[in-house]
């Protein structure tokens, strides 16, 4: 459970950034270009996620929703449970690559993806909204 708690009791976090890249928690950090992709193991994120996305023009495919959490492992066969909320908000400024599947990019996991009911009982209630967006750090 990478967003830490226990799973009767998960703690409830949100991520916003330009691009938002999941790892799992096989995650060692040995992707290569020119190398295979490292195997990702079953891993669960508790998460509400702010993105942004690219759009798609023509035939040049964005990803799509499944894009938003971006994956860097082979997932093939692996689940990938996503319980949280995601908001797509503004066209990516950053992570502006061409989306590509397979080779040494990524495979995709099953997607085990739920809105977390526990967003409803925080206090106040998990509500996503944004009143001012500064940038803080650039790489």
């Amino acid at each position: 459970n990478v967003s830490g708690g226990t799973p009767s009791n998960p703690i409830v976090s949100a991520v916003i950034a330009d691009a938002v890249n999941m790892l799992s928690n096989s995650w060692d950090g040995s992707k290569s270009l020119s190398g295979g992709l490292p195997s990702a193991s079953e891993t669960t994120f508790n998460v509400s996620i702010f993105t942004g996305n690219l759009p798609t023009v023509g035939s040049s495919y964005n990803g799509g929703f499944e894009n938003l959490p971006r994956f860097h492992e082979s997932w093939s066969g692996t689940h990938c449970y996503i319980n949280g909320s995601f908001i797509q908000a503004w066209e990516n400024r950053l992570a502006t690559g061409a989306w590509a599947y397979g080779g040494n990019r990524y495979k995709a996991p099953y997607r085990d993806w739920a809105y977390d009911q526990n967003l409803l009982m925080e206090t106040p209630p998990f509500v996503p909204h944004t009143v001012e967006a500064v940038e803080v750090a650039t790489f």
